[in-house]
């Protein structure tokens, strides 16, 4: 195996991840427990690897003096992305202090209008109780032909649930199968998310391998 973040090859990933029931009775795709998933050199996830793989061949990030705004950024995509391109103008938020650029709230984002080309956002969205605050403020900063790219754990055989009476981190854990998650995504989630005005491309991992 070969990670395409740090280009170090090993004999196999690590595992990771959640061991919750939850995960493997509803076939949450990005959750739960992987037996090849953290490469053993830059410690980087699956999800991290496919982002950077989508970055690499489906946008210009790399090569242009684009505007990048990456919220609760991944060290080794940040990384490269700096090292790579350091002509872009590429901010990074966080909630938590330390972890980025700016402390940002994604729901109140101190940013001007169509700012930015482009905003990347991975495993964040299901952590957000306003939704539409932050798909809102997302739509605000991007300018009118900027590119979302976002990841998100996603059920395969149900649609997309959440229950705002369910508070407790214990309660989360049982039903969301993470206790700072507030929802789970499901099969419906291109319509989920065009409901908040976003034009939506898809592909299948045969169409972009």
């Amino acid at each position: 195996r070969r990670c395409i973040i740090c280009g170090k090859k090993s004999l196999y990933f690590l595992p990771y991840g959640q061991k919750e029931n939850i995960f493997q009775q509803f076939k949450i795709i990005g959750g739960g427990w992987r037996k090849n998933c953290k490469c053993p050199h830059c410690n980087s996830l699956d999800r991290y690897r496919w982002t950077w793989y989508v970055i690499l061949n489906f946008t210009d990030i790399l090569s242009t003096e684009c505007k990048i705004l990456h919220i609760a950024p991944e060290p080794q995509i940040a990384k490269n992305i700096k090292m790579i391109n350091p002509n872009c103008t590429y901010i990074t938020g966080d909630l938590a202090e330390g972890r980025s650029d700016y402390v940002m709230d994604i729901t109140n984002l101190p940013v001007e209008n169509n700012t930015f080309d482009y905003i990347i956002i991975n495993h964040v969205l299901e952590h957000i109780l306003d939704e539409n605050s932050a798909f809102s403020e997302i739509k605000r900063v991007l300018k009118p032909n900027g590119k979302f790219l976002f990841s998100i754990p996603i059920v395969k055989n149900r649609k997309t649930f959440e229950d705002k009476t369910i508070t407790s981190p214990a309660s989360r854990l049982k039903v969301y199968g993470q206790k700072d998650h507030c929802r789970l995504y499901g099969n419906d989630v291109l319509k989920h998310f065009e409901c908040f005005g976003f034009k939506i491309q898809s592909y299948s991992p045969q169409e972009l391998l």
